[in-house]
């Protein structure tokens, strides 16, 4: 079983080739070599992905903050879901209702665009059913508190969110620092505004940031997009032993490049911003 209770079971008969041949097969001719690139990179990550959204109850609405418009023929056809709404801060031709409405029905889905961290979001309380917000977070420069905060107000009671980030506690993130390198996954200034990773994450701080804006349930579990090198391992393995030998065994646990999370919305948010992470 995945970390939301229900398996989507046939992502389990599908091959990696099936699989890509699914995300790609709404992608915009003038992004398919990017959107295939990415998709092929990411496969592992698509597939805990759609695991943890899994098959949708009857008449339920998807809320996908920061995806791409290839994704909505899985949500809508694949998992089932009656409406999915796709936000973005930026124009592009991916999420084009024009396009899609070649794949999907237009009364399916919605385009928006706004800001995720500055803007409240154009829905109205407790609308969804499900919220995906999949490698977002890290992106995000002044206040992910508020784009928490607007996914819950959006959710219905019981709502889930579906949530990935980079681990920056992972164990290449760690070989990456003793080599003398950023322990980031992507820091590189590219000159194109959100592109590069503001600030990740340890699966600690996703769980108390999840907790403080309103979810309970929080389900955390790591994992890597390519088999971690046993010098790797070794590596991380001696450099937590000392703790380990202290009784923290748990230090080598959640220790893959990504964070996935799922969790359900318990309350409202009540305060404005958590304290460990604003000054």
């Amino acid at each position: 079983m995945t970390l939301a209770g229900k398996e989507s079971r046939f992502l389990q008969n599908l091959s990696d080739a099936e699989l890509e041949a699914k995300l790609l097969r709404a992608a915009h001719p003038d992004r398919a070599a990017e959107i295939g690139s990415h998709v092929r990179e990411h496969l592992v990550r698509f597939r805990h992905l759609f695991d943890s959204v899994g098959s949708a109850a009857a008449s339920s609405a998807l809320l996908d903050v920061g995806g791409t418009g290839n994704l909505l023929p899985m949500y809508l056809d694949d998992l089932a879901y009656s409406f999915v709404a796709m936000a973005n801060k930026w124009r592009s031709i991916s999420l084009d209702p024009e396009y899609l409405a070649e794949f999907i029905s237009p009364e399916r889905f919605r385009c928006d665009y706004f800001d995720a961290e500055a803007e409240s979001f154009p829905y109205a309380d407790a609308s969804f059913d499900t919220a995906v917000c999949s490698e977002v977070i890290e992106h995000l420069k002044y206040d992910p508190a508020h784009m928490l905060r607007e996914i819950n107000r959006v959710l219905k009671p019981g709502g889930r969110l579906i949530l990935t980030t980079p681990n920056i506690t992972s164990v290449t993130a760690l070989y990456r620092l003793l080599g003398g390198l950023h322990p980031q996954v992507w820091s590189a200034y590219t000159g194109t505004d959100g592109d590069r990773h503001n600030r990740e994450y340890t699966p600690g701080e996703v769980r108390r940031l999840l907790q403080w804006a309103g979810f309970g349930d929080v389900d955390i579990e790591t994992f890597s997009l390519e088999p971690i090198p046993l010098k790797i391992k070794l590596i991380s393995y001696w450099t937590f032993l000392p703790w380990s030998l202290r009784g923290h065994g748990d230090m080598l646990q959640h220790r893959g490049e990504y964070i996935l999370a799922v969790a359900s919305k318990q309350k409202s948010v009540l305060e404005k911003y958590p304290e460990w992470l604003y000054d």
